[in-house]
C-alpha cells in the first residue's frame, strides 16, 4: 500500500478540476506511523480520520489523537491509463489537495534539538541525510509538546474509481512541519508519512 500510494500520489497536483459528480462528503479511516523508517514493534500507529466535504472545492478535516484541524481543499478528477495499475484498464483518479496552517500537539522541539545534537558527531552535522535520520529517531522518542503548536499541514489524497461505486484509496501523503524554524541542519522539523487508509462504508 505504501509504495503503491506514493506512485499514485505523485500525480495529484496534475489532476484536472473539471466539474464532478462524486459524493460531497467522504471519510477515510487511517493508521499512521510517521516514524515508519525507524521500526519499533512496541510503537502503535495513530488512528486518524480524514473527512472531505465539498465538490471541486471544500474542506478537509483531520481528527487525530494529537488534535483536530480543518484545511481548505480542492478536488479534481482525471481519466488515467497506467499499465501497472488496474490491470491496464482505464480508471478515474480523484485527487484532493489540502494545505494550510494548523495547531496540533507535536514532539517537543527543544527535546528534539537536544537529542539530535547529542546523537551527532561534529562532522555529521554537514550530512543532511545522517542528521535527518538522527532527528527522526529523536522525534520518535521525544516527549510531546505541552499543548498545540503552530504547524504547516499538507495532505494529498488519491482515490481510484475503477467503475461506478467501486473506489479505493490509492495513496495519502501527510506532512506536518513546525512553523518555528530550528538550528538543526534540516532547518525545519517535519513529520512526513503515507498513512494506510480505507474509505468508510457510505463514505464516498
Amino acid at each position: 500500500m505504501r509504495l503503491h500510494g506514493l506512485i499514485v500520489a505523485t500525480g495529484l497536483l496534475s489532476v484536472g478540476s473539471a466539474s464532478n459528480t462524486w459524493a460531497e462528503q467522504f471519510t477515510l479511516r487511517c493508521q499512521d506511523d510517521p516514524y515508519w523508517v525507524m521500526p519499533d514493534p512496541a510503537r502503535k500507529p495513530d488512528q486518524i480520520t480524514i473527512t472531505y466535504a465539498g465538490a471541486d472545492t471544500g474542506t478537509l478535516t483531520v481528527n487525530a489523537p494529537y488534535g483536530e484541524f480543518t484545511l481548505h481543499a480542492t478536488m479534481g478528477r482525471s481519466k488515467q491509463s497506467t499499465p501497472r495499475l488496474n490491470n491496464g484498464v482505464p480508471y478515474t483518479l480523484v485527487g484532493i489537495n489540502a494545505h494550510g496552517p494548523a495547531q496540533v500537539v507535536m514532539p517537543d522541539k527543544t527535546a528534539i534539538e537536544t537529542c539530535t545534537k547529542a546523537a551527532l558527531k561534529p562532522e555529521e552535522f554537514a550530512d543532511k541525510d545522517v542528521a535527518s535520520m538522527a532527528m527522526i529517531g529523536c522525534m520518535a522518542r521525544a516527549k510531546r509538546s505541552s499543548g498545540p503548536v503552530p504547524v504547516d499541514a499538507l495532505i494529498r489524497v488519491a482515490v481510484m474509481e475503477t467503475a461506478p461505486g467501486q473506489r479505493e484509496v490509492s495513496g495519502v501523503t501527510y506532512i506536518r512541519t513546525l512553523a518555528e524554524p530550528t538550528s538543526l541542519p534540516a532547518g525545519k522539523i517535519t513529520l512526513e508519512s503515507s498513512p494506510d487508509c480505507e474509505l468508510t462504508p457510505g463514505g464516498g
